[in-house]
């Protein structure tokens, strides 16, 4: 019997992990990841070859691999390890690549999405033009190619999350429903 199970035994009440402590844990890992993606911005690319490389496999590694991995692995990213909140199924077993892959999947084709618009962002300018921007420049030139529908796109993914896990009992977000999950304290 797994300890959340004798809590609930004891308590009768799961103790499903609600927004804040959500927000705190992705807090985290963004403060973890930040430097990954300062790379990005501040490292002077002398080639687009070489920049959209590296684009594409930031956003792989921080937005695909690290929570499927950690998910899959631990039911956890560093964020929910140091709030002290986990990712299982409903009967609070671990929740394997499957579902850690499936509760990912919305923000793995966002991150798909946004990797070919920083690869075609980088390949608008010339060779040469690209040699001359700034880190600002850019960074400019990356985020200003993102379509509006797409970041509304995003940001409404993002709320209706947040308004799912306040209308519901159990906490869930939209990805704890796809992947077949729920978010408990431990």
């Amino acid at each position: 019997m797994s300890e959340i199970e004798k809590r609930m035994g004891q308590t009768n009440d799961i103790p499903y992990a609600g927004l804040w402590l959500r927000l705190k844990a992705i807090l985290v890992d963004c403060i973890i990841l930040l430097p990954a993606w300062f790379y990005i911005i501040l490292y002077p690319f002398k080639s687009r070859a070489d920049a959209a490389v590296a684009a594409v496999a930031i956003l792989f590694i921080t937005g695909i691999v690290y929570p499927i991995c950690f998910h899959a692995k631990w039911g956890q990213t560093i964020g929910k390890m140091i709030l002290k909140i986990k990712v299982t199924k409903p009967d609070f077993s671990d929740i394997g690549i499957r579902h850690a892959i499936m509760r990912s999947s919305v923000d793995t084709v966002f991150a798909v999405i946004y990797s070919a618009i920083q690869v075609q962002a980088i390949y608008s300018v010339s060779k040469e033009q690209f040699q001359q921007l700034g880190a600002i420049a850019r960074s400019t030139l990356i985020s200003g190619a993102t379509p509006h529908s797409l970041s509304a796109l995003s940001y409404t993914w993002g709320i209706g999350g947040i308004l799912v896990i306040l209308m519901n009992r159990k906490k869930r977000a939209l990805r704890d429903f796809i992947g077949e999950t729920i978010l408990i304290k431990i």
